[in-house]
């Protein structure tokens, strides 16, 4: 299999149910956005990604739900979800998610590894 993304997705925390919906209905299974920021108001996760999945997600920001995905969860997440996509080995997958809560002002709720 194939990655040239890596991703960084945060959500609020009130959308977190319906952000995991659509990650597990695009084939990441389950357990999804488990990194929890700024005392739980928002969480996160960082992954790779093959190109159909950045593919699938460009086409849900215009209106065209994946295979699978309830319409009303992209309604929920979309205008909320903060995001960074790149290709992969730009840089460390940690520095692009910090890069991106610093972008927002948010902060882990617990370090790395701990």
């Amino acid at each position: 299999m194939t990655y040239s993304y890596q991703i960084a997705l945060i959500v609020p925390a009130a959308q977190r149910e319906a952000a995991k919906r659509i990650a597990e209905a695009m084939g990441w299974g389950p357990d999804n956005y488990r990194v929890p920021l700024s005392d739980g108001a928002y969480y996160g996760l960082s992954a790779v990604a093959q190109p159909s999945f950045v593919d699938a997600l460009a086409a849900a920001g215009s209106g065209t739900a994946p295979e699978g995905v309830d319409p009303a969860d992209l309604e929920a997440v979309l205008p909320v979800l903060l995001s960074s996509i790149e290709p992969v080995g730009t840089r460390a997958q940690a520095d692009q998610f910090d890069a991106l809560c610093a972008q927002h002002g948010l902060t882990r709720s617990f370090e790395p590894g701990a």
